[in-house]
């Protein structure tokens, strides 16, 4: 078992054993004196991400943003490029629909990606 906290963003870090696959997440309010107690579960899969210059660490990042749907893949095809296009705009990058270095930083930026399973 290892218990946390959450930053001000809500984000939860962990150090976990390498090797771990799969964590069971539960989440609840510490404040006791709140009536109602909100409880999160979920299971989740642990994955290394490739690297953000490639269109297979770019898609499992931006699957894992809730940008792209669908799965990660090494050949950019239409509908990850349009995700990746979209992803630029919300970002407020120029939006060449190319996995340029500045759309590589930003998407290994906001998935936390420090080379080992946190």
């Amino acid at each position: 078992t290892i218990i946390g906290t959450t930053d001000e963003n809500g984000t939860v870090l962990a150090k976990v054993p390498l090797g771990t696959r799969t964590i069971s997440l539960h989440v609840e309010d510490p404040d006791p004196t709140h009536e109602v107690r909100p409880r999160y579960e979920s299971e989740c899969e642990l994955v290394a991400f490739a690297p953000p210059t490639t269109p297979l660490g770019a898609t499992q990042r931006m699957r894992a943003l809730g940008i792209w749907d669908g799965p990660p893949i090494s050949v950019f095809g239409e509908g990850s490029l349009e995700a990746l296009s979209y992803f630029q705009f919300v970002m407020g990058l120029p939006r060449s629909g190319q996995l340029d270095a500045a759309t590589a930083d930003a998407l290994e930026t906001l998935t936390h990606d420090s080379g080992d399973a946190t």
